[in-house]
C-alpha cells in the first residue's frame, strides 16, 4: 500500500520537476530546440500523474466501506476531470479557457480531498465521527 503511494507522489514529483524545468527554460534566451524536458513533456508527465492517481484510487474504492467508497469515488471523477482537461490543453496549450478548466478541476479535485479527510478522519476535537455518529445518510442519502 505504501509503494502505491510512493509511485503516485513520484509522478507528481517528476510533474512538477517538468514544470518547473519548463518555466526556468522558457524564460531565458536559451536555443529551445536543445531543451530539456522537451515541450509538452509536462502535459505528459501530468497525464501519467493522474493516470496514476487515478488507478490508485480505483483500486482503493473496492474494498471501503460504503461511506469511504462515496468520497472516494466523488475524488476519482475529480481525478478523472483533472486528467481530461490536461488531454484537452495539451492540444492547445495558448487557449486561456482550457487552462481555466484544468485549474478548476484542480481547485475541485484538492478541496475535495481535503473534505475527503475531514469527513473520514474527523481530526476536529469534541466533534462526533460519522461513522460512528449514525449521520452517514446524511451525508449521502
Amino acid at each position: 500500500r505504501t509503494l502505491q503511494h510512493v509511485a503516485m507522489h513520484a509522478m507528481v514529483g517528476a510533474a512538477a520537476g517538468a514544470e518547473l524545468r519548463l518555466g526556468a527554460s522558457s524564460s531565458s534566451d536559451g536555443d529551445l530546440s536543445s531543451q530539456f524536458p522537451p515541450l509538452g513533456s509536462d502535459y505528459f508527465l501530468n497525464c501519467l500523474a493522474f493516470l496514476s492517481e487515478g488507478l490508485l484510487f480505483l483500486f482503493h474504492i473496492q474494498h471501503q466501506g460504503p461511506l469511504e467508497k462515496s468520497v472516494h469515488s466523488l475524488l476519482l471523477v475529480a481525478i478523472i476531470g483533472c486528467l481530461f482537461a490536461t488531454i484537452l490543453e495539451s492540444f492547445n496549450p495558448n487557449s486561456l479557457p482550457l487552462k481555466l478548466h484544468r485549474a478548476f478541476w484542480l481547485l475541485v479535485q484538492g478541496l475535495w480531498f481535503y473534505s475527503t479527510a475531514f469527513i473520514i478522519f474527523n481530526p476536529l476535537p469534541g466533534t462526533a465521527h460519522p461513522l460512528t455518529s449514525g449521520q452517514i445518510l446524511t451525508f449521502f442519502p
